[in-house]
């Protein structure tokens, strides 16, 4: 097994934190090359405009300053590692799109993602989770890194 690329879709969340956990692992044992990759969705600039006066490109600017910011507290509070090469990437669009188009522009050998991010769960419901849709579209393996903590807790149990 050759596993040089492996690209980590993150939110931030505690799911997706786990995710990079795990794919650092692999990546310590193959000698690999993590790529970390956080999708701004559009309607983030759309919905800031509307309580701001500021232009677009000024909240894009700012929505980018902070997803940066959010990288940099990301790893700071993750397990420390010196060894590994770990390449930021930055994408705007519809997260399960912009994370099989960036595989396939870095050839990853596999993706680590969380199976729960910070989407609702009745989203979920009605369109499916962004890791089943990266899993149907995927040029390569797709680990879904589950969290027990993150599983919305269902009454009647």
């Amino acid at each position: 097994m050759n596993i040089k690329k492996v690209l980590v879709p993150i939110d931030f969340s505690e799911c997706s934190k786990d995710a990079y956990e795990y794919a650092l692992n692999l990546a310590e044992e193959f000698d690999s090359t993590l790529y970390i990759l956080n999708v701004i969705e559009p309607q983030v600039f759309d919905t800031l405009s509307h309580f701001t006066k500021e232009a677009r490109k000024k909240i894009e600017e700012k929505v980018l300053k902070k997803t940066e910011d959010d990288f940099d507290e990301f790893l700071k509070n993750s397990r420390p590692n010196k060894k590994t090469k770990i390449e930021r990437l930055i994408s705007q669009g519809i997260p399960f799109i912009e994370i099989i188009k960036k595989a396939k522009e870095i050839e990853a050998d596999l993706i680590s993602m969380g199976s729960y991010g910070r989407t609702g769960q009745l989203e979920q419901i009605l369109f499916g989770s962004t890791a089943e849709k990266v899993v149907r579209g995927a040029p390569c393996p797709v680990v879904c890194v589950p969290r027990v903590k993150c599983i919305p807790e269902r009454s009647g149990r």
